[in-house]
């Protein structure tokens, strides 16, 4: 959608196997969380209302930093606002693109559906300054100097290491989760296996993006680590500093 018109409705596959059924724009699909913005939405009108206010607390007295029901990100330095649903085997995404005021919506009847990857996609085919850098294009940008920084910043990671490439939250991350702990051993699996890790690309955080995400990040580069287990994309942010703010990663 792009100022609340749609630009495409299409369905995909079949929404029922048995009776071989084809998925139309008709279908019905589980949404499972992405309701929560329309909560949130809800909540708003109450604060329009006066009977609740953006400010007040949970109803243990505390705070939480997540708010309308919808995460933050960017998307080659555009400021991205998204949240993911799944429910009894139905995926859901909504991902929205506020600086080109487009939204993209992917809806799946398969557990396994990477429905947010598929938005990025999308939004990437209807707009090339959204495009997802290809880890198998020909490597055109060099910079051998990020690149051994970024790794070094990795397998910091990977050994629960601080090193000055680190900004001071990441640095100072340690959570003690299961989920951080294997990302953490993961890392370190890769990089046993690494054949080679360079730069993709480098991007400039818009000013929307910047002011969005609050985390001191300015730019974001994009890294290949081919490996014996395979490709993996690493996208990291840095501050102004070019130290390493937060990185992802998806394997190719």
């Amino acid at each position: 959608m792009r100022d609340g018109a749609i630009v495409r409705e299409q369905g995909y596959g079949r929404a029922n196997l048995e009776h071989d059924v084809p998925v139309t724009p008709d279908t019905v699909f589980q949404s499972g969380s992405t309701g929560k913005q329309f909560t949130a939405a809800g909540i708003l009108l109450l604060v329009e209302d006066g009977r609740l206010g953006l400010d007040d607390s949970l109803a243990n007295g505390t705070n939480y930093p997540y708010g309308f029901g919808w995460s933050l990100s960017e998307q080659r330095g555009e400021a991205v606002i998204e949240h993911g649903g799944s429910w009894q085997g139905f995926r859901a995404a909504i991902t929205r693109y506020p600086e080109q005021r487009l939204a993209v919506v992917v809806l799946a009847n398969s557990a396994v559906a990477q429905v947010e990857a598929m938005s990025h996609e999308i939004a990437g085919l209807l707009e090339p300054r959204l495009s997802l850098r290809s880890p198998t294009e020909p490597q055109t940008h060099s910079d051998p100097d990020l690149a051994k920084r970024l790794r070094d910043v990795l397998e910091a990671w990977s050994s629960s290491r601080a090193i000055p490439a680190m900004s001071k939250a990441l640095a100072e991350t340690a959570s003690g989760s299961a989920r951080e702990a294997d990302d953490r051993q993961r890392t370190a699996e890769r990089l046993q296996t690494a054949r080679s890790f360079h730069v993709l690309g480098i991007d400039r955080l818009s000013r929307q993006a910047i002011a969005l995400l609050d985390d001191e990040s300015v730019r974001a580069v994009d890294a290949l680590l081919e490996t014996d287990l395979g490709l993996f994309t690493y996208r990291f942010r840095l501050d102004a500093q070019g130290r390493v703010v937060s990185f992802s990663v998806k394997e190719s």
